[in-house]
């Protein structure tokens, strides 16, 4: 045996035509982009753009804390950030989100084809991997998303597991690394996950001395994106390590790397999708193609469960924790596991077919994934209920009653943004409400700090946590354990206005943003240069932080 061995399409009937084969791949885009494609920027989009951007052009933002933070995925600002010098934010996302799209598309199709090549096949099972991802995650990861490094490393990983089914382990290990290079987290669990499968299936793996070409083009390719991770840590005290460990894993992403924190429904339904995978990993053990895809899927789960045994060593031993919590154990189970089962489901169908009973469980499995995946494209409110950025969803919330409120707010900020950037000098920097991530991508402007931004190098994770207790106030900062992960910050308009020009000052911004929604600021109102329509009432204000002789100057008043 050895890791190009000779294939054959598994269940196959007549082969497809092309045409057939570009309409189920365009199904599937269809399908995705659907379910993601809320108007930009997402979540994650304005801190991988942004970076990208400030790449290309230091200029911009000049002097953001983030921005000009470690750069710890080069790859992705070399493939996207170039497009930011020659269109729009809002125009690269799109360019971005259809590349990705397409890319997603083309790898599930061949990943199922490996297993099952029934036309239409392939649109059922990326219906089914789509609900699963979004109805049964347990730390809130996803992979039909919008652009973004992890997101572009799972094409690869996709690719990477329809060579593995085919036994082609040479190309398996170059796809993870290409995957790798874009994300190494991800990229990094794709290849221990595919280790644990080659070690548990010894009657069917090739030797080792068979993939040397392979691991050695995959470790290659991987160093873009391994040497920049590596990078983060080099020279730094431990010190600064184990505190950069805590902040991050405990107080900024407790929600994905600590499995405690999570609800219990989340961990609830994600178990009894294993459960699930579990019975068609039994049912299915004697096919070699399905049983090469679950290996690595057990492989996932049973990183997951290390990465589990760890977190829940916090409650005793939280600074070792916390160096190892920041790999993201959960990752890669959430997004395989219900691959796993879409597909294992396909394969058991597929042996079935001869049979009346199996053809009317086709009928019925097709029409209810549809029937589900229409009403959660229907009812997914950044796309169809309120077309509102999702990033903005997260700044002003969402909920029936509040949904002209959300509107109105993601308005008054955009036409705030907008004069924010026509009437400021391109280095002016700001102090600006924790709660938003979208004030760069909007107003083109660097800001001293914002919750959702976290560097990724200790040295700048450190002192990014040090302006964020500093300026918005933290309360229950003490501590490391997962009891006391709860925090809250404090609006900017808490604080009286010799305090928020003393910060200011402090950190160099040369103009204060305020939320004055729940309260009336306490600031001196001739430091005002912004309100909407004039109106001294409205909800985003922008006030001139005074120098010693007086408040500062606009562009237009220079």
């Amino acid at each position: 045996m050895t890791g190009t061995e000779f294939y054959h399409e598994p269940h196959s009937g007549v082969r497809p035509s092309r045409a057939l084969i570009v309409l189920e791949v365009v199904g599937i885009f269809i399908l995705f982009a659907l379910y993601a494609g809320s108007p930009p920027p997402d979540v994650n989009e304005t801190a991988y753009l942004c970076k990208a951007k400030h790449y290309w052009n230091p200029d911009w933002c000049p002097g953001d804390l983030f921005l000009e933070s470690a750069d710890a995925h080069l790859v992705f600002y070399w493939t996207f950030g170039w497009l930011t010098r020659l269109v729009s934010l809002p125009i690269a996302a799109w360019v971005g989100r259809v590349a990705l799209w397409i890319g997603l598309s083309v790898a599930w199709r061949s990943l199922n084809v490996s297993l099952v090549a029934r036309p239409g096949v392939a649109l059922l099972t990326a219906a089914l991997w789509l609900l699963g991802l979004h109805y049964c995650h347990m730390m809130g990861e996803w992979v039909v998303g919008t652009i973004e490094g992890k997101s572009v490393a799972y094409v690869f990983i996709l690719f990477g597991l329809a060579a593995l089914v085919r036994n082609q382990w040479n190309r398996t290990w170059v796809w993870f690394g290409a995957a790798t290079m874009f994300h190494v987290v991800v990229g990094g669990w794709s290849v221990v996950a595919a280790g644990i499968a080659w070690l548990l299936q010894p009657e069917t793996r090739p030797p080792l001395r068979a993939m040397w070409p392979g691991l050695l083009a995959g470790v290659l390719l991987s160093l873009p994106g391994l040497v920049p991770a590596l990078w983060l840590t080099q020279g730094v005290p431990h010190a600064t390590l184990e505190q950069a460990g805590i902040i991050y894993v405990f107080r900024r992403l407790s929600h994905h790397l600590v499995v405690q924190t999570r609800p219990v429904h989340f961990v609830a339904r994600f178990l009894a999708l294993v459960a699930i995978w579990a019975m068609l990993y039994v049912v299915l053990r004697r096919q070699p193609s399905a049983r090469r895809l679950q290996t690595f899927v057990a492989g996932a789960v049973l990183i997951a469960l290390v990465g589990a045994l760890i977190s829940l060593s916090t409650l005793v031993r939280p600074e070792s924790a916390a160096r190892w919590l920041r790999y993201y154990w959960f990752r890669l189970a959430d997004a395989v596991v219900p691959a796993g089962v879409a597909l294992g489901l396909a394969v058991w169908l597929a042996d079935k077919c001869g049979r009346a009973w199996a053809k009317s469980v086709w009928l019925a499995m097709t029409m209810g994934v549809f029937c589900a995946a229409g009403g959660l494209i229907a009812t997914w409110p950044t796309i169809w209920t309120t077309q509102l950025p999702r990033a903005s969803l997260h700044e002003w919330g969402f909920g029936g009653s509040n949904r002209f409120f959300a509107l109105q707010s993601h308005r008054e900020w955009v036409q705030m943004c907008a004069w924010v950037g026509d009437n400021t000098v391109d280095d002016a920097q700001f102090l600006t409400p924790y709660n938003q991530q979208t004030f760069k991508w909007y107003a083109g402007r660097s800001e001293a700090a914002t919750w959702k931004d976290i560097p990724q190098d200790a040295q700048s994770t450190v002192a990014w946590w040090g302006r964020i207790t500093d300026i918005y106030q933290l309360h229950n900062s003490a501590g490391h354990g997962a009891e006391k992960q709860r925090v809250r910050l404090v609006s900017l308009t808490e604080l009286d206005g010799q305090r928020l020009i003393t910060l200011a000052r402090k950190y160099e911004c040369h103009y204060i943003i305020l939320d004055c929604y729940q309260r009336e600021p306490d600031i001196d109102t001739s430091l005002l240069v912004y309100s909407a329509a004039g109106s001294p009432a409205s909800r985003f204000r922008v006030y001139a932080v005074p120098d010693e002789s007086g408040p500062l100057q606009t562009d237009d008043e220079h």
